[in-house]
């Protein structure tokens, strides 16, 4: 039923994309007007340090990580104002004198791969709404974790008065990891700053709240609700392709083994360079 559900979603996605073209090609009153656009390549490098590995899952690793992400893609591979892209995330968890016995000081957790497609973006409300889907390899080299898992991702924001973010993330069986699925949803707003303290040096600050609950089935473990909810405000500064950010919040657990999943705060700082 869960592989139904995916393809059902995935299908809906993929008929947004055709709707959304055949939408451009009807108000420009002919196709010949419709000439895909010249590729156009981009990517960005993401380093981050945070108090711990705590993805939306709410899963906790323990100690103080760093995060890494290279990300390469391109505009218009198959539609005009599509993106097609590669990415790999790295995880390197910190660990201090309390490290668990036979833990290396610094421990390569976590290698992810992946391929994404950003289908056009179309008006919902006169806003818009942005669809994806990614394919995942999730390699552990520590093999804290077992060895690796398939995943695969559908993602949906729309940019309206409050950012609405959903993702649908589907753990593929193998082995003796089984199926499961966890959808977190996110509200936020982006809040610029720039009337109240300018813009310093050419630096365009910003301040996002943000809110997010993930409903969670059999995830990696025997449970089916609403596992955690969290709260996180992130101060932003921005210049030309540079992005500078520093995040603080709480987790809440709600439901589910609350040991994998614990209550605790969240802080982390990023720098992120667009290229």
């Amino acid at each position: 039923m869960k592989t139904s559900l995916l393809a059902l979603t995935g299908a809906a996605i993929l008929s947004a994309g055709t709707q959304h073209q055949a939408l451009a090609q009807e108000s420009t009153g002919t196709t010949n007007q419709l000439k895909k656009s010249e590729l156009k390549f981009n990517g960005s490098l993401l380093t981050s340090f945070a108090n711990g590995y705590i993805p939306p899952a709410g899963f906790d690793l323990k100690g103080p990580v760093y995060q890494g992400m290279l990300t390469l893609g391109a505009d218009n591979t198959l539609l005009n104002g599509d993106n097609l892209s590669a990415f790999t995330w790295v995880n390197l968890n910190l660990w201090d004198g309390k490290r668990p016995q036979g833990i290396k000081r610094i421990e390569h957790t976590e290698q992810d791969y992946g391929l994404t497609y950003a289908f056009p973006s179309f008006k919902v409300a006169g806003k818009d709404l942005t669809l994806a889907v990614s394919g995942q390899y999730w390699q552990y080299p520590s093999r804290r974790l077992g060895s690796h898992d398939w995943v695969t991702d559908l993602n949906a924001l729309w940019a309206g008065p409050v950012t609405i973010n959903m993702q649908y993330r589907h753990l593929w069986p193998h082995g003796a990891v089984k199926e499961g699925d966890y959808v977190y949803t996110s509200l936020s707003r982006p809040i610029p700053l720039e009337q109240m303290i300018g813009k310093p040096r050419g630096w365009e600050f910003s301040f996002t709240p943000e809110w997010g609950a993930t409903f969670h089935h059999q995830f990696y473990e025997d449970f089916t609700g609403i596992g955690n909810t969290r709260g996180i405000g992130t101060l932003s500064a921005t210049k030309g392709k540079w992005t500078v950010s520093a995040g603080a919040g709480y987790q809440f657990n709600t439901g589910g083994d609350k040991e994998l999943r614990p209550n605790t705060p969240l802080v982390n700082g990023a720098i992120n360079y667009k290229f």
